[in-house]
């Protein structure tokens, strides 16, 4: 983030540069009981123990050993990595100068971030790369919860102190006017660390040197975190591109869902399904809507599905209440007599997050399918 004088800085806005998929969360506990999610199988030795990548995982650091400085070279470092949706709160963020209206509609939204990056940059020219996030009780992300931040202009005391958000930074693009990018990670995160920011709301997670690749994809599973994040630690920084020094390795969640309807596909879905619709069953028995599925399908697999659908259509929802219409524009409803295995990276705000079908499960009664989360 490019910061002007820390006097005016309350004048400035946030603007978002660019932004990465989501690679952390899976599952949270909002949900009043919680069937295990099921961590999708790792792939083994998926980052050999002297490949040269610096491991990155998300939210409450665990507890994996003595932290120290990464040296030169090859070897291991582990950071805290957190991403979120494109286009939201996620990418590299700066500082300028913006119009009156700008001014008013941008800076308020997360008001508690300001004063504790003018107190540590005390008007040093910079552009810091980080995510701005909303833990849960564990200290995880929270998708679910960020949400309730994002798209309130001037947040109450009330709501600001309910949901709190915390800026983790990880990388320096530019430093007192100088450009970083061209610097190796290792050398970007000791001038990210120098810069001194310690607080509860701006923080540079640590990382370490002596933790295989392996070991941090299952502290990651065990924490019910999205996944982890490698970077070489002699990578550069390229922003908006993706290079195989940077690697993403998400953790996947499955669950059952009952198909409660489909929409028509188009292009070259057309003539099968192009999504499903999806619900499970609640606490109090009531079928619930959980989001909808559009990846996974083999073409014939979408025709196939349609004729079956077809033999069980229904003119009216089988939901207790209306999904979102955005959802279920020219939806064919069923008769919910089939269940399917999904896989997804986070079930949050009542819907799956980047779901994909696996296929029909004869073997599960659609009453035996639960919300996501549920015991």
């Amino acid at each position: 983030m490019r910061c002007c004088n820390p006097k005016a800085l309350a004048d400035c806005k946030i603007r978002i540069i660019s932004s990465y998929t989501p690679i952390l969360t899976c599952g949270d506990d909002r949900s009043p009981v919680a069937q295990p999610i099921t961590p999708f199988r790792l792939r083994p030795n998926a980052f050999p123990a002297d490949s040269g990548y610096a491991l990155a995982v998300g939210g409450a650091v665990p507890d994996v050993g003595h932290a120290r400085p990464a040296a030169g070279g090859r070897g291991l470092g582990v950071g805290d990595e957190v991403g979120w949706p494109t286009g939201n709160c996620s990418g590299q963020f700066g500082f300028q100068p913006p119009v009156q209206s700008e001014r008013q509609r941008h800076h308020c939204r997360f008001p508690e971030l300001v004063d504790p990056l003018a107190d540590v940059l005390d008007g040093r020219d910079a552009i810091l790369d980080g995510e701005i996030v909303a833990l849960d009780a564990k200290g995880r992300p929270s998708f679910g919860r960020l949400q309730r931040r994002m798209h309130v202009l001037r947040p109450t005391t009330a709501l600001r102190a309910d949901v709190p958000v915390v800026l983790y930074l990880f990388d320096v693009l530019s430093l007192d006017g100088h450009s970083t990018t061209s610097l190796p990670y290792v050398e970007r995160r000791a001038d990210l660390d120098a810069l001194g920011f310690s607080g509860p709301r701006v923080q540079v997670p640590p990382y370490w040197t002596d933790v295989g690749g392996d070991r941090m994809l299952d502290l990651a599973r065990e924490h019910h975190l999205e996944g982890v994040v490698a970077k070489r630690i002699d990578s550069t920084y390229r922003p908006g591109r993706r290079f195989p020094t940077w690697i993403k390795h998400p953790l996947r969640a499955n669950t059952e869902a009952v198909v409660v309807g489909w929409v028509d596909g188009t292009g070259s879905a057309r003539g099968g399904v192009g999504s499903l619709l999806l619900g499970a069953y609640d606490g109090d028995g009531q079928l619930t809507y959980i989001g909808h599925v559009g990846t996974g399908f083999t073409g014939a697999g979408r025709r196939a599905l349609r004729a079956q659908l077809t033999q069980l259509e229904r003119p009216t929802s089988p939901l207790a209440a209306p999904p979102p219409t955005r959802d279920t524009k020219g939806a064919h409803w069923v008769e919910p007599e089939l269940v399917g295995d999904v896989e997804f990276r986070e079930y949050a705000g009542g819907s799956l997050r980047h779901p994909a079908w696996k296929g029909l499960r004869d073997d599960k009664s659609p009453r035996d399918v639960d919300l996501p989360g549920r015991h």
